[in-house]
């Protein structure tokens, strides 16, 4: 199995799911509110804020971080609505 997809797909919780431009995703839904949630798969960036850039303040060293699992994000911040469900 290809360690950079989720070890399960749908999830149960799932009442939609697919893929797109952006990669996998599923939603769910409390009380008709819909959250969608993407695949964030393990792998290495560079976090922080190179030395050029412009207004960067001295504690934003750029450095390496590598996610060794991946996991599941909301692509988006919890709505009103969701949290009052």
């Amino acid at each position: 199995m290809n360690n950079k997809l989720p070890p399960v797909m749908p999830f149960r919780w799932a009442c939609a799911y697919g893929e797109d431009r952006t990669g996998l995703w599923q939603a769910f839904e409390v009380a008709g509110v819909r959250q969608v949630m993407r695949w964030i798969p393990p792998g290495e960036f560079l976090m922080g804020s190179p030395e050029s850039e412009a207004e960067r303040s001295d504690d934003e060293r750029q450095h390496r971080v590598v996610l060794t699992e991946g996991f599941w994000l909301a692509d988006t911040a919890c709505t009103q609505a969701l949290w009052e469900e």
